[in-house]
Protein backbone atom coordinates (compact mmCIF):
# COMPACT_ATOMS: atom_id res chain seq x y z
CA UNK A 1 0.00 0.00 0.00
CA UNK A 2 2.90 2.28 -0.88
CA UNK A 3 1.25 3.57 -4.13
CA UNK A 4 -1.79 5.31 -2.16
CA UNK A 5 -1.87 7.48 1.66
CA UNK A 6 -3.33 5.64 3.98
CA UNK A 7 -6.66 6.73 5.62
CA UNK A 8 -8.81 5.36 8.40
CA UNK A 9 -12.17 3.80 7.66
CA UNK A 10 -13.17 2.81 11.03
CA UNK A 11 -12.29 2.64 14.45
CA UNK A 12 -13.23 -0.80 16.37
CA UNK A 13 -12.63 -3.23 19.25
CA UNK A 14 -9.68 -5.46 18.45
CA UNK A 15 -11.90 -8.22 17.99
CA UNK A 16 -14.19 -6.29 15.56
CA UNK A 17 -11.35 -4.93 14.13
CA UNK A 18 -10.09 -8.24 12.90
CA UNK A 19 -13.39 -9.50 11.95
CA UNK A 20 -13.84 -6.49 9.49
CA UNK A 21 -10.06 -6.78 8.01
CA UNK A 22 -11.06 -10.51 7.04
CA UNK A 23 -13.72 -9.27 4.95
CA UNK A 24 -12.04 -6.60 3.20
CA UNK A 25 -9.02 -8.35 2.68
CA UNK A 26 -11.19 -11.37 1.36
CA UNK A 27 -12.32 -8.77 -1.65
CA UNK A 28 -8.78 -7.88 -2.24
CA UNK A 29 -8.61 -4.49 0.06
CA UNK A 30 -5.69 -4.55 2.14
CA UNK A 31 -6.03 -3.87 5.60
CA UNK A 32 -3.54 -2.46 8.32
CA UNK A 33 -4.24 -2.10 12.19
CA UNK A 34 -3.24 0.49 14.33
CA UNK A 35 -3.43 2.22 17.83
CA UNK A 36 -3.78 -1.86 19.24
CA UNK A 37 -1.84 -2.84 22.55
CA UNK A 38 -0.22 -6.08 21.41
CA UNK A 39 0.80 -6.96 24.91
CA UNK A 40 -3.22 -7.15 25.49
CA UNK A 41 -5.23 -7.56 22.28
CA UNK A 42 -8.72 -7.82 24.40
CA UNK A 43 -8.27 -4.54 25.82
CA UNK A 44 -10.36 -2.13 24.30
CA UNK A 45 -8.10 0.20 22.64
CA UNK A 46 -9.99 2.03 19.97
CA UNK A 47 -8.27 0.08 17.02
CA UNK A 48 -8.00 1.68 13.45
CA UNK A 49 -8.51 -0.16 10.08
CA UNK A 50 -6.38 1.96 7.81
CA UNK A 51 -6.36 1.09 4.13
CA UNK A 52 -5.14 2.58 0.89
CA UNK A 53 -7.22 6.25 -0.47
CA UNK A 54 -7.37 4.56 -3.83
CA UNK A 55 -9.98 1.50 -2.14
CA UNK A 56 -11.74 3.96 0.01
CA UNK A 57 -14.87 3.80 -2.52
CA UNK A 58 -14.82 -0.24 -3.07
CA UNK A 59 -14.23 -0.01 0.80
CA UNK A 60 -17.48 1.98 1.55
CA UNK A 61 -19.67 -0.18 -0.79
CA UNK A 62 -18.78 -3.44 0.53
CA UNK A 63 -19.07 -2.23 4.14
CA UNK A 64 -22.50 -1.04 3.21
CA UNK A 65 -23.43 -3.91 1.51
CA UNK A 66 -22.83 -6.11 4.53
CA UNK A 67 -23.46 -4.21 7.06
CA UNK A 68 -20.72 -4.76 9.51
CA UNK A 69 -19.88 -0.55 10.46
CA UNK A 70 -21.86 -0.73 13.54
CA UNK A 71 -20.83 -3.53 15.91
CA UNK A 72 -23.40 -6.21 16.35
CA UNK A 73 -25.89 -6.37 19.03
CA UNK A 74 -25.28 -7.31 22.14
CA UNK A 75 -26.71 -10.78 23.24
CA UNK A 76 -27.95 -9.18 26.10
CA UNK A 77 -30.41 -7.30 23.96
CA UNK A 78 -31.15 -10.43 21.81
CA UNK A 79 -34.77 -10.28 23.78
CA UNK A 80 -35.97 -7.73 21.97
CA UNK A 81 -37.39 -5.89 25.34
CA UNK A 82 -37.60 -1.90 25.11
CA UNK A 83 -34.10 -0.04 25.85
CA UNK A 84 -33.23 3.42 26.96
CA UNK A 85 -29.94 4.28 25.94
CA UNK A 86 -28.00 6.95 28.08
CA UNK A 87 -24.47 8.44 26.78
CA UNK A 88 -22.41 9.15 30.06
CA UNK A 89 -19.92 12.19 29.85
CA UNK A 90 -18.80 12.60 33.18
CA UNK A 91 -19.78 15.86 33.50
CA UNK A 92 -21.08 17.73 36.63
CA UNK A 93 -24.74 16.53 37.06
CA UNK A 94 -24.66 13.00 34.89
CA UNK A 95 -25.75 11.10 37.74
CA UNK A 96 -28.90 12.53 37.87
CA UNK A 97 -29.68 11.67 34.32
CA UNK A 98 -28.65 8.58 34.79
CA UNK A 99 -31.14 8.08 38.07
CA UNK A 100 -33.71 9.53 35.89
CA UNK A 101 -32.75 6.61 33.09
CA UNK A 102 -33.29 4.29 36.14
CA UNK A 103 -36.98 5.25 37.45
CA UNK A 104 -38.59 5.81 33.39
CA UNK A 105 -36.81 2.15 32.91
CA UNK A 106 -38.51 0.93 35.58
CA UNK A 107 -41.71 2.29 34.41
CA UNK A 108 -41.53 0.96 30.84
CA UNK A 109 -39.78 -2.50 32.20
CA UNK A 110 -36.55 -1.46 29.79
CA UNK A 111 -32.96 -2.05 30.32
CA UNK A 112 -30.87 0.93 30.36
CA UNK A 113 -27.56 0.89 27.83
CA UNK A 114 -24.94 3.33 29.64
CA UNK A 115 -22.74 4.70 26.83
CA UNK A 116 -19.33 6.56 27.18
CA UNK A 117 -17.29 7.73 24.29
CA UNK A 118 -14.13 9.03 24.48
CA UNK A 119 -11.13 10.62 21.81
CA UNK A 120 -7.95 9.41 21.44
CA UNK A 121 -5.58 12.33 22.63
CA UNK A 122 -3.59 11.61 18.74
CA UNK A 123 -6.67 12.04 16.91
CA UNK A 124 -7.96 15.55 17.60
CA UNK A 125 -8.51 18.17 20.46
CA UNK A 126 -12.28 18.82 20.91
CA UNK A 127 -12.24 21.64 18.73
CA UNK A 128 -12.90 19.51 15.34
CA UNK A 129 -11.24 16.30 13.72
CA UNK A 130 -10.56 16.01 9.75
CA UNK A 131 -9.95 13.26 7.80
CA UNK A 132 -7.48 13.79 5.57
CA UNK A 133 -4.83 15.54 8.72
CA UNK A 134 -6.00 13.88 11.71
CA UNK A 135 -6.57 10.10 11.00
CA UNK A 136 -3.25 9.51 9.11
CA UNK A 137 0.18 9.21 10.68
CA UNK A 138 2.18 9.98 7.34
CA UNK A 139 5.30 12.25 7.99
CA UNK A 140 5.14 11.29 11.10
CA UNK A 141 8.16 9.63 12.60
CA UNK A 142 8.45 6.36 14.90
CA UNK A 143 8.59 7.93 18.35
CA UNK A 144 5.40 10.06 17.39
CA UNK A 145 3.85 6.96 16.19
CA UNK A 146 4.30 4.99 19.00
CA UNK A 147 3.82 7.74 21.73
CA UNK A 148 0.24 8.26 19.92
CA UNK A 149 -0.45 4.72 20.52
CA UNK A 150 0.59 4.64 23.97
CA UNK A 151 -1.36 7.68 24.83
CA UNK A 152 -4.61 6.10 23.36
CA UNK A 153 -4.03 2.70 25.26
CA UNK A 154 -3.93 5.22 28.61
CA UNK A 155 -7.31 6.55 27.69
CA UNK A 156 -9.27 3.56 26.56
CA UNK A 157 -7.99 2.15 29.82
CA UNK A 158 -8.87 5.68 31.93
CA UNK A 159 -12.91 5.41 30.00
CA UNK A 160 -13.10 1.59 30.81
CA UNK A 161 -11.85 1.64 34.66
CA UNK A 162 -14.71 4.93 34.51
CA UNK A 163 -17.38 3.19 33.68
CA UNK A 164 -16.52 -0.29 35.73
CA UNK A 165 -16.24 1.89 38.22
CA UNK A 166 -20.09 3.85 37.73
CA UNK A 167 -21.07 -0.01 37.11
CA UNK A 168 -20.11 -1.36 40.67
CA UNK A 169 -21.06 1.85 42.11
CA UNK A 170 -24.65 1.21 40.41
CA UNK A 171 -25.06 -2.43 41.11
CA UNK A 172 -24.39 -1.00 45.12
CA UNK A 173 -26.99 1.42 44.85
CA UNK A 174 -29.49 -1.10 43.48
CA UNK A 175 -28.45 -3.52 46.41
CA UNK A 176 -28.86 -0.62 48.70
CA UNK A 177 -32.51 0.06 47.25
CA UNK A 178 -31.16 3.42 46.29
CA UNK A 179 -31.76 3.06 42.53
CA UNK A 180 -34.74 0.61 41.33
CA UNK A 181 -34.16 -3.03 40.00
CA UNK A 182 -33.59 -2.22 36.41
CA UNK A 183 -31.60 -4.22 34.23
CA UNK A 184 -28.22 -2.50 32.70
CA UNK A 185 -25.31 -2.73 30.32
CA UNK A 186 -22.37 -0.35 29.75
CA UNK A 187 -20.33 0.21 26.30
CA UNK A 188 -17.34 1.93 26.35
CA UNK A 189 -16.19 3.23 22.84
CA UNK A 190 -13.58 5.43 20.76
CA UNK A 191 -14.65 8.38 18.64
CA UNK A 192 -16.98 11.25 17.93
CA UNK A 193 -19.65 11.37 20.98
CA UNK A 194 -22.33 12.49 18.36
CA UNK A 195 -21.74 9.64 15.82
CA UNK A 196 -21.07 7.03 18.98
CA UNK A 197 -24.43 7.95 20.11
CA UNK A 198 -25.90 7.79 16.27
CA UNK A 199 -24.13 4.00 15.85
CA UNK A 200 -25.86 2.85 19.19
CA UNK A 201 -29.14 4.23 18.41
CA UNK A 202 -29.38 2.20 15.15
CA UNK A 203 -28.19 -0.81 16.60
CA UNK A 204 -30.60 -0.89 19.46
CA UNK A 205 -33.54 1.15 18.17
CA UNK A 206 -34.01 2.28 22.06
CA UNK A 207 -37.33 3.63 23.15
CA UNK A 208 -35.18 6.83 24.35
CA UNK A 209 -32.18 9.06 24.83
CA UNK A 210 -31.79 10.87 27.54
CA UNK A 211 -28.50 13.23 27.56
CA UNK A 212 -27.18 15.59 30.22
CA UNK A 213 -26.29 19.13 28.66
CA UNK A 214 -24.28 22.06 29.87
CA UNK A 215 -21.20 20.40 31.05
CA UNK A 216 -19.00 22.00 34.02
CA UNK A 217 -17.05 24.32 31.83
CA UNK A 218 -17.35 26.82 29.22
CA UNK A 219 -15.41 24.84 26.25
CA UNK A 220 -17.52 21.34 27.33
CA UNK A 221 -21.02 23.37 27.27
CA UNK A 222 -20.43 24.31 23.32
CA UNK A 223 -19.13 20.70 22.68
CA UNK A 224 -22.13 19.43 24.03
CA UNK A 225 -24.50 21.52 22.73
CA UNK A 226 -23.22 20.66 19.38
CA UNK A 227 -23.36 17.08 20.25
CA UNK A 228 -26.86 17.16 21.52
CA UNK A 229 -27.83 19.45 18.48
CA UNK A 230 -26.46 17.08 16.09
CA UNK A 231 -28.15 14.08 17.98
CA UNK A 232 -31.34 16.13 17.94
CA UNK A 233 -31.13 16.66 13.74
CA UNK A 234 -29.70 13.37 12.84
CA UNK A 235 -30.89 10.52 15.34
CA UNK A 236 -34.16 8.68 14.71
CA UNK A 237 -35.21 8.87 17.98
CA UNK A 238 -37.15 10.64 20.77
CA UNK A 239 -34.47 12.26 22.95
CA UNK A 240 -34.81 13.87 26.52
CA UNK A 241 -32.24 16.56 27.01
CA UNK A 242 -31.84 17.81 30.60
CA UNK A 243 -29.34 20.47 31.97
CA UNK A 244 -26.86 20.29 34.27
CA UNK A 245 -28.18 20.82 37.85
CA UNK A 246 -31.39 20.32 37.02
CA UNK A 247 -33.48 17.21 39.39
CA UNK A 248 -36.68 16.11 36.98
CA UNK A 249 -38.91 14.17 38.62
CA UNK A 250 -40.94 12.79 35.57
CA UNK A 251 -42.22 9.52 37.02
CA UNK A 252 -44.99 11.46 39.14
CA UNK A 253 -47.10 14.22 38.74
CA UNK A 254 -45.44 17.08 36.16
CA UNK A 255 -46.49 19.94 33.71
CA UNK A 256 -45.60 19.75 30.32
CA UNK A 257 -45.31 22.63 27.89
CA UNK A 258 -46.08 20.92 24.12
CA UNK A 259 -45.48 23.16 21.37
CA UNK A 260 -47.71 22.15 18.41
CA UNK A 261 -46.81 22.84 14.85
CA UNK A 262 -49.20 21.48 12.86
CA UNK A 263 -52.31 18.97 13.52
CA UNK A 264 -51.40 15.56 12.18
CA UNK A 265 -47.44 15.88 13.56
CA UNK A 266 -49.06 17.24 17.20
CA UNK A 267 -51.38 13.99 17.22
CA UNK A 268 -48.27 11.37 16.36
CA UNK A 269 -46.14 13.17 18.91
CA UNK A 270 -48.78 13.12 21.75
CA UNK A 271 -49.43 9.48 21.25
CA UNK A 272 -45.56 8.76 21.51
CA UNK A 273 -45.78 10.90 24.76
CA UNK A 274 -48.83 8.87 26.50
CA UNK A 275 -47.04 6.18 25.46
CA UNK A 276 -44.18 7.44 27.39
CA UNK A 277 -45.41 8.56 30.45
CA UNK A 278 -48.64 6.14 30.70
CA UNK A 279 -49.58 6.40 34.62
CA UNK A 280 -50.61 9.53 33.23
CA UNK A 281 -51.26 12.19 36.29
CA UNK A 282 -49.21 14.53 33.96
CA UNK A 283 -51.09 18.35 32.97
CA UNK A 284 -50.38 19.14 29.71
CA UNK A 285 -50.32 22.97 28.38
CA UNK A 286 -50.62 22.97 24.08
CA UNK A 287 -48.61 25.89 23.69
CA UNK A 288 -49.36 27.00 20.29
CA UNK A 289 -46.30 29.15 17.74
CA UNK A 290 -47.67 31.93 16.28
CA UNK A 291 -48.50 31.13 12.35
CA UNK A 292 -47.26 33.94 10.22
CA UNK A 293 -50.36 33.79 8.23
CA UNK A 294 -53.39 33.99 10.82
CA UNK A 295 -51.93 34.76 14.65
CA UNK A 296 -55.56 34.29 15.79
CA UNK A 297 -56.09 30.81 15.04
CA UNK A 298 -57.58 28.67 17.97
CA UNK A 299 -55.87 25.04 17.31
CA UNK A 300 -54.49 24.80 20.55
CA UNK A 301 -57.63 24.52 22.21
CA UNK A 302 -59.36 22.29 19.32
CA UNK A 303 -56.29 20.07 19.98
CA UNK A 304 -57.26 20.38 23.79
CA UNK A 305 -60.60 19.40 23.49
CA UNK A 306 -59.48 15.97 21.71
CA UNK A 307 -56.89 15.30 23.77
CA UNK A 308 -58.92 15.17 26.64
CA UNK A 309 -61.16 12.55 25.17
CA UNK A 310 -58.45 10.76 24.04
CA UNK A 311 -56.04 10.75 27.21
CA UNK A 312 -58.78 11.03 29.88
CA UNK A 313 -55.66 10.21 32.64
CA UNK A 314 -53.90 13.65 31.64
CA UNK A 315 -55.14 17.28 32.12
CA UNK A 316 -54.77 19.58 29.15
CA UNK A 317 -55.00 23.30 28.73
CA UNK A 318 -54.20 25.53 25.73
CA UNK A 319 -51.97 28.77 25.15
CA UNK A 320 -50.73 30.86 22.37
CA UNK A 321 -47.41 32.53 22.04
CA UNK A 322 -47.22 35.96 20.18
CA UNK A 323 -45.64 36.24 17.05
CA UNK A 324 -43.96 39.97 18.91
CA UNK A 325 -42.60 38.40 22.11
CA UNK A 326 -42.78 34.46 21.63
CA UNK A 327 -40.08 34.42 25.00
CA UNK A 328 -41.89 36.57 27.26
CA UNK A 329 -45.33 34.67 26.40
CA UNK A 330 -43.35 31.61 27.22
CA UNK A 331 -42.14 32.73 30.61
CA UNK A 332 -45.48 34.02 31.99
CA UNK A 333 -46.65 30.54 31.24
CA UNK A 334 -43.90 29.51 33.22
CA UNK A 335 -44.26 31.94 36.23
CA UNK A 336 -48.16 31.21 35.90
CA UNK A 337 -47.85 27.53 36.35
CA UNK A 338 -44.23 26.39 36.47
CA UNK A 339 -43.11 24.01 33.90
CA UNK A 340 -41.10 20.82 33.95
CA UNK A 341 -40.57 19.72 30.78
CA UNK A 342 -40.33 21.33 27.40
CA UNK A 343 -42.01 18.73 24.70
CA UNK A 344 -41.87 19.37 20.64
CA UNK A 345 -42.40 17.03 17.67
CA UNK A 346 -39.09 16.96 16.19
CA UNK A 347 -39.08 16.37 11.95
CA UNK A 348 -34.92 16.35 12.61
CA UNK A 349 -32.91 18.48 9.89
CA UNK A 350 -32.79 21.89 11.42
CA UNK A 351 -36.15 21.39 13.48
CA UNK A 352 -35.02 23.80 16.31
CA UNK A 353 -34.76 26.66 13.19
CA UNK A 354 -38.19 25.73 11.88
CA UNK A 355 -40.02 25.46 15.37
CA UNK A 356 -38.76 28.53 17.03
CA UNK A 357 -36.80 31.78 15.92
CA UNK A 358 -33.29 31.53 16.53
CA UNK A 359 -32.91 33.38 19.52
CA UNK A 360 -35.83 31.31 21.44
CA UNK A 361 -34.16 27.97 20.02
CA UNK A 362 -30.91 28.99 21.44
CA UNK A 363 -32.84 29.71 24.43
CA UNK A 364 -35.06 26.89 25.31
CA UNK A 365 -31.92 24.15 24.09
CA UNK A 366 -28.75 25.64 25.67
CA UNK A 367 -29.75 28.10 28.27
CA UNK A 368 -33.10 27.00 29.58
CA UNK A 369 -32.88 25.01 33.45
CA UNK A 370 -36.34 22.76 31.77
CA UNK A 371 -35.71 18.95 30.59
CA UNK A 372 -36.09 19.31 26.62
CA UNK A 373 -38.33 16.12 25.09
CA UNK A 374 -37.84 15.87 21.13
CA UNK A 375 -40.35 13.37 19.93
CA UNK A 376 -39.11 11.92 16.55
CA UNK A 377 -41.44 11.47 13.62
Amino acid sequence: MTDSRLITIAIHTFDRAKQLRTILESEGIPVTLQNVNLDSPTTSAGVRLRIAESDLPRALRLIEAIQVISPDVSEKFASGGPVILVPVDFGEGYEDVIRLGFDLALMHSARLHLLHTYLDPGLADATGIQLSDALTFDGMDTLARESEIEEGVIEARMAKARMDKLARSLRADIMLGKLPQVKFDTEVTEGLPEEAIEATNTRLHPLLIIMATNSADAKSRAMNGSITGEVLNAAEATVLTVPRNVHPTLTVKFHAAFFSTSRQDDLLALDTFARLFPEGNVRVTLVELPSRRNSHTDTSENLADYCRRKYPDFTFQSATLSSDSPEKDFELIDKADRVDLIVFPNRRKNVIARLFSPTLAHRLLFNSTLPLLAISL
